[in-house]
């Protein structure tokens, strides 16, 4: 399974997130390409327990849910989970390339700090470092796919 502790797929990610432009459209769904970077961001904030949520057990945070979104090699469905509202807690700042560089930086910070303490997803609950890593690593992918990258 691809992860974001991986260096490879760390570089290849940033090579994509250099690649987002401003004013670049959606190939589907409804998000700039300014608030997908800050969306982006935001889920690796909630994953190094930077920012937090309450979470509500579903159908994601069964074993089933989770292997689906997080270890299956089915792409997501496009449009088809409703992401929580901390996942749009950071506003994009009016500099697409400022905005990519903090993604950059925290994909870096994520990939390189391995640590005991993990965020809680608001759908899944606890999640591992090697959880949280692939499911970054399948968001990322997902969102940079959306526009084009």
């Amino acid at each position: 399974m691809k992860s974001l502790f991986d260096p490879d797929v760390r570089e290849e990610m940033v090579r994509r997130i250099r690649r987002v432009e401003p004013g670049a459209p959606a190939r589907w769904g409804t998000m700039t390409s300014g608030r997908m970077i800050c969306h982006l961001t935001d889920g690796l904030k909630l994953a190094i327990g930077e920012i937090g949520t309450d979470f509500r057990p579903g159908v994601l945070s069964t074993a089933l849910g989770r292997w689906l979104v997080i270890s299956s090699p089915i792409p997501w469905p496009r449009g088809m989970i409703k992401a929580a509202p901390v996942f749009f807690g950071t506003e994009p700042s009016g500099s697409l390339e400022r905005d990519k560089e903090a993604l950059i930086e925290y994909v870096e910070r994520f990939g390189r700090g391995r640590r005991e303490q993990w965020g809680t997803s608001p759908l899944m609950g606890r999640l591992s470092g090697d959880q949280w890593a692939a499911l970054n690593r399948k968001h990322l992918d997902h969102h940079l796919t959306q526009f084009g990258c």
